[in-house]
């Protein structure tokens, strides 16, 4: 690893991502398709209806529902930017946490919003993946993960308004649903996300002699084994 470079650069460590690259790609290319197919009776079936538990399984579809192509559009590019950012932060980890906070996120807003409302689109999912990525990069010992929290705040920081209820017709629950599953995802298993960060723990300062190839330990992955 090169001195004052922000991951690491041993082959070891830096896992093939294609496979997360490919199954962002394959989640935008199913909400598209469901976009294209969407009708009123479909929005009507399948958005997210809070509090009500013969439709409890609107809790894991309204996530897949939009009300239009700017809708849609949106959330698109905010997980493709906040996306990306986990994969090269968190190799080989996009799925399961991609899969515990759409599971955790819906359950949440189903029991927090308001029954009569229905809610959809995808924007809880990226409020996930910017607090998570907040917590875990704010807690990283090393110094050098507080710039993956900048970047969030920089890029994505006008996201935290929509946790407001401030503008008719915008799901702020959805947004405070997603935003609660990030956060409780990272600080659940915290030591698990911290330690699989390609972020060393200990900063190096420039002057010392580099570090054989040996030095560091692996972070374990209880995932590998399923």
């Amino acid at each position: 690893m090169e001195n004052g470079s922000m991951f690491t650069s041993k082959s070891e460590k830096i896992r093939p991502v294609w496979s997360d690259f490919i199954l962002l790609f394959v989640v935008f290319i199913l909400l598209f398709v469901v976009f294209q197919n969407q009708t009123p009776l479909i929005n009507a079936f399948y958005s997210t209806h809070p509090r009500d538990f013969k439709d409890f399984h609107t809790a894991f579809t309204g996530s897949w529902l939009h009300g239009s192509w700017e809708h849609l559009w949106g959330n698109i590019s905010a997980l493709a930017g906040l996306g990306t950012i986990f994969i090269l932060l968190l190799p080989r980890k996009l799925f399961w946490f991609f899969v515990l906070q759409w599971v955790l996120s819906g359950v949440i807003l189903f029991f927090l919003g308001r029954s009569g409302q229905s809610h959809l689109g995808a924007s809880t999912w990226a409020y996930s993946f910017a607090s998570f990525l907040g917590v875990i990069s704010m807690v990283h010992p090393n110094h050098k993960a507080k710039s993956i929290l900048f970047l969030v705040v920089l890029f994505y920081g006008t996201m935290w308004w929509g946790l407001l209820p401030l503008i008719p017709g915008i799901s702020w629950q959805g947004h405070l649903s997603g935003t609660l599953a990030g956060m409780l995802i990272a600080l659940f298993k915290l030591d698990f996300w911290v330690n699989a960060m390609n972020v060393p723990r200990k900063e190096k300062n420039s002057s010392e002699w580099p570090a054989g190839d040996d030095d560091e330990q692996l972070p374990s992955n209880p995932f590998d084994d399923l």
